[in-house]
């Protein structure tokens, strides 16, 4: 009988993996500095030959986008590292893919969106481009970065990171530099209806689904029905750039954002930060 005990562990996970043969690719941690930093050593060591997917109870070094901390506190988060080896597809598909790094930040946003409404009743959204929200809070935090050989300057590997406030710190508060953004899948009062190792499963589950999908068309759509910053007003800062005021108005086949300006100019953003004018 599957147990749904909250401890992370191989075992737990890969009993609700629905691959068998993704086993032997997945490695599980307690406290780690950061599941990124593991995951490009792999990469650089060249230990790594194959897809593999790192798992972690806490983080002392999280990072998101930009560098910025990620806070990771052990036994209330589940954080991921996927190392997706460019061995298993074409030179010319993964350039196309660190061109649009967008793109995939959309797709593995689609894919958590999707575990968590197929594990629990819940209902994410996303804010472009890799904040998951539920209940007006940011959730689930998604980076991804390409690893290049340092002599041919090809793509080795591509890295998506995923970090999930899964329960509420033990304090019951977030840093006060998130605080009044952050928010948990299961808040303070609640008691969780899944495991992490249930939830991390099932973000495997979909992961793997939408890779083995090639209709970028129908993923997009997926991510677009999820995004709740569409015919919103925005404030966007893009790099060290001012701040300017836009209205979102869709995304193209790159997963980039369409805006258009209080100018009344139309621009496609391929990264910059967004925040609603609510």
């Amino acid at each position: 009988m599957k147990s749904a005990t909250d401890a992370l562990s191989l075992q737990g996970i890969c009993q609700f993996v629905r691959n068998e043969d993704v086993s032997d690719k997945i490695a599980v941690y307690d406290v780690v500095d950061s599941t990124n930093i593991i995951a490009r050593d792999l990469v650089a060591s060249e230990a790594q030959k194959k897809d593999i997917v790192i798992v972690a109870n806490g983080q002392t070094a999280g990072r998101g986008r930009y560098g910025r901390s990620f806070f990771s506190p052990p036994g209330h988060g589940l954080y991921m590292s996927f190392i997706i080896d460019t061995s298993l597809t074409s030179q010319e598909s993964m350039e196309k893919w660190s061109e649009t790094p967008a793109l995939i930040t959309a797709f593995s946003a689609v894919a958590v969106c999707q575990a968590i409404e197929e594990v629990t009743e819940k209902t994410p959204q996303i804010k472009w481009i890799n904040d998951i929200f539920y209940n007006g809070r940011k959730v689930c935090g998604i980076s991804a970065e390409a690893v290049t050989d340092g002599a041919s300057r090809k793509i080795k590997a591509v890295i998506v990171g995923i970090g999930v406030n899964f329960t509420t710190p033990d304090s019951g508060e977030y840093p006060s530099e998130i605080k009044n953004i952050a928010g948990s899948l299961f808040s303070a009062s609640e008691k969780p209806s899944i495991s992490r190792n249930q939830l991390a499963a099932e973000i495997i589950n979909k992961m793997t689904d939408i890779g083995n999908k090639s209709d970028i068309n129908v993923i997009l759509a997926e991510y677009r029905k999820r995004l709740f910053v569409l015919g919103k007003e925005i404030t966007v800062t893009a790099g060290h750039s001012e701040p300017f005021s836009a209205t979102a108005i869709d995304i193209d086949e790159k997963g980039q954002l369409i805006i258009k300006t209080d100018e009344s100019e139309i621009k496609t953003l391929s990264s910059a930060e967004i925040s609603i004018k609510w």
